[in-house]
């Protein structure tokens, strides 16, 4: 107790707190610096880590996105260096493609775009023409 003024005090080995958190003197307790109005959508105040932190812990996103906390919503993980020659990385679809202009294939040949060549639809004796 002051002796001037009637006031409690904190016991002063108390007021450490882990950030963010920091110590009031009002509550002797360690409190959020934030306010709920500090975070924007889509994110909300979590007061036990004093974060903003996504509306939604996750959300779905369909294959092959995947949910990211940071910017809370669905990323590509592939980038354009997953992609070998001659694919392209396209992010519309978040895929490796293969590029259409070099679909002319010699019948019996036919353009496959999984790899990215043209191939015999027949056994391999019966294509006479070697690509």
């Amino acid at each position: 107790m002051n002796s001037t003024v009637c006031a409690c005090e904190c016991p002063s080995s108390s007021s450490t707190c882990l950030a963010p958190f920091s110590w009031d003197t009002t509550s002797c307790s360690c409190i959020c610096p934030l306010a709920t109005t500090d975070c924007t959508s889509p994110y909300n105040l979590d007061s036990g880590s004093c974060s903003c932190l996504c509306q939604s812990s996750s959300s779905t996103c369909l294959a092959p996105f995947s949910w990211d906390t940071t910017s809370c919503s669905c990323i590509c993980p592939l980038s354009t260096t997953d992609c070998t020659s001659p694919f392209y990385f396209d992010s519309g679809s978040c895929s490796c493609l293969c590029p259409s202009s070099s679909s002319t294939c010699i019948a019996p040949y036919f353009w496959d775009t999984s790899s990215c060549s043209c191939i015999c639809p027949l056994s391999n004796s019966s294509c006479i023409f070697p690509y």
